[in-house]
């Protein structure tokens, strides 16, 4: 931290302390990009990963993504976060989060986190999760495993200090999409899903005379001469005799390790009876009256999950590559919770992988990650990385937070913009450093309700 400060202040006369104040501004203001900290909450770990970030000639983050981790954007599809661009939206706590800005930061190592739910997440050891606290506990930490309180209060965390036993953030449920198609179709499409295959000019779906498929059958034939379309009754299957249909159920794939819906953002009626047609051929859990999805589909396992979400349902998860069967691909199962339960932390292992990694930002600060069913943080954690750099030249620092708004909670005012004030040696009069607010700090300083400042030792 000091050898990249001393490079920032050289060529400055000796002591023109307001002179290495601006510098160690601008070079920060020029070089870190900024990305909204949540409400209350900025702070830096590992301020010297940042300084090998900028070292390397990278734009510094803390909070990174491997490569293939998959966001659900707004068409109700999963996009790799290397392919995130920004001004698309993407699906957060409990709304559709702006995508700001994006980054590649290069090769970095990374954690795995895995969960109770059967799934894993892989980030960054710097990466903020949110981990539930009920406010038992010694200065509001996060609740462990042997808590059992209820409550709707989150602390951020980095995945370096997480434990087995916290309790992650979940959303509620994704909600339903815009999307316009008959609940009929949607039904007949999700049984095509599950329990179906198509031929040159007609599709099929199975049902054997006599067993209790044969309703399935019956249900098709049903909806098909209401609709106008025409089917052929075999004794284990019905075909639908439709061209423009057929062709559909061509794109949503032949074969099982395929399948996928061609559309998931479906107002409520279209997606409750896709994913009816869906989860048709699935079995009952083996603890429980709850049912499990298998599916040898990626995709398809992604999207029952979250339009299961739409419905308020969550899901256990189980992926087995080697199962002993006569396929030869990896199966997935989606065990459907009957009641809600905490998705806590099994166990986290360290340092994993070195692999490629990207940054994004978000309006809101939150980010969805459909294969582990979780929400998690990002930032960039600026005030200290500033407040860093002055100490190592020995300026005297503290830490100011503000509030716009003069918002309790717990007693406490909430503050929710943070920067650092810095003293000139000679007058000792403390200068405002804040790249955020930049040439409006004037302005910002005129609406502040609040103040509070923090000394760094």
């Amino acid at each position: 931290m000091r050898l990249l400060a001393e490079e920032i202040i050289s060529g400055l006369y000796s002591k023109d302390y307001r002179g290495e104040i601006g510098a160690i501004y601008h070079f920060v203001l020029g070089h870190v990009r900024y990305a909204n900290d949540p409400r209350t909450v900025e702070l830096v770990k590992r301020p010297e990963h940042v300084i090998r970030e900028i070292i390397a000639g990278r734009i510094p983050s803390l909070d990174c993504f491997p490569k293939g981790t998959l966001l659900l954007d707004r068409n109700y599809r999963f996009v790799p976060v290397e392919e995130i661009q920004p001004g698309q939206k993407i699906w957060g706590r409990d709304r559709w989060s702006e995508v700001q800005a994006t980054a590649y930061k290069g090769i970095c190592t990374v954690d795995t986190i895995f969960l109770n739910n059967g799934s894993q997440i892989t980030v960054t050891p710097e990466h903020k999760v949110y981990v539930r606290s009920c406010g038992h506990h010694h200065q509001g930490a996060p609740c462990h495993k042997n808590c059992f309180q209820k409550s709707d209060n989150y602390v951020r965390v980095p995945v370096s200090e997480l434990n087995s036993g916290m309790v992650l953030l979940t959303p509620d449920r994704i909600p339903f999409g815009e999307q316009e198609q008959d609940p009929r179709r949607s039904l007949i499409e999700g049984l095509y899903l599950s329990d179906g295959w198509h031929q040159k000019s007609s599709f099929a779906i199975s049902g054997q005379d006599g067993q209790p498929k044969e309703e399935q059958k019956k249900t098709v034939q049903a909806i098909c001469e209401s609709l106008g379309v025409n089917t052929t009754w075999y004794r284990k299957s019905i075909h639908v005799r439709d061209a423009e249909w057929t062709l559909r159920c061509q794109l949503m794939g032949s074969r099982a390790p395929e399948k996928h819906a061609l559309e998931i953002g479906l107002r409520e009626g279209a997606a409750s009876a896709l994913l009816e047609g869906i989860l048709a051929d699935s079995g009952k859990n083996t603890n429980g009256n709850g049912r499990t999805l298998t599916s040898t589909s990626h995709q398809l396992f992604l999207q029952t999950r979250v339009l299961l979400k739409m419905q308020g349902l969550a899901c256990s998860e189980r992926f087995i590559r080697n199962h002993g069967g006569l396929g030869i691909n990896p199966i997935y199962r989606l065990g459907i919770r009957e009641s809600e339960k905490a998705l806590r932390v099994k166990s986290v292992e360290r340092s994993v992988a070195e692999v490629p990694v990207y940054d994004i930002q978000t309006d809101d600060h939150y980010v969805y990650l459909p294969e582990a069913d979780t929400t998690v943080s990002n930032c960039d954690d600026l005030a200290t990385f500033l407040a860093a750099l002055y100490l190592s030249v020995g300026r005297r620092v503290r830490i100011v937070t503000v509030a716009f708004k003069k918002i309790v909670f717990n007693g406490e005012i909430q503050y929710s913009h943070v920067f650092v004030q810095v003293q000139e040696p000679r007058t000792r009069v403390w200068i405002n450093t804040d790249p955020v607010a930049a040439e409006d700090t004037a302005k910002m300083l005129r609406e502040v309700q609040a103040i509070k400042f923090w000394p760094v030792a």
